[in-house]
């Protein structure tokens, strides 16, 4: 097998990947919009918050896990003039990990005012989805 014919294998290969992890991502995306909206009801009735701000947060917290072990490095090794914007995107995930930290915290020690913090997590966790969903539309094999 030539050289070139084992590149283009190893492309096909990594497309399939891509497309596969990229099939998961969407699903948590939904999951995770499904969790949000519960975890907005819980905040507006004032009962079972902290509860749902567990789930949500285990959920996101896995979601990060499977596009920093899989699906980036997937990226990075299909167009490695990603790397920039990946990282970006990593460095994200660290933020908004300790924004959501922040806020269960507010939210276990049962402060009022919770809604506002909680809108604008939610706005900055949407604005880094757009981003990663550009970033997938202009490398989407």
């Amino acid at each position: 097998m030539g050289a070139s014919r084992a590149s283009d294998s190893k492309q096909v290969g990594l497309r399939h990947r891509l497309q596969r992890i990229a099939g998961q991502v969407e699903h948590q995306h939904h999951a995770l919009e499904r969790l949000e909206e519960a975890l907005r009801d819980a905040v507006a009735r004032a009962a079972g918050a902290a509860p749902a701000c567990a789930h949500y947060r285990d959920a996101l917290f896995a979601h990060f896990e499977l596009e920093e072990r899989l699906f980036f490095p997937a990226l990075h090794g299909f167009d490695r003039s990603s790397e920039t914007s990946l990282i970006a995107l990593q460095d994200a995930h660290t933020a908004l990990r300790r924004e959501l930290e922040q806020l269960q915290e507010h939210i276990s020690q049962g402060a009022d005012g919770v809604a506002p913090a909680l809108t604008q997590l939610f706005v900055h966790l949407h604005d880094h989805e757009q981003r990663e969903q550009a970033l997938w539309a202009r490398l989407a094999p």
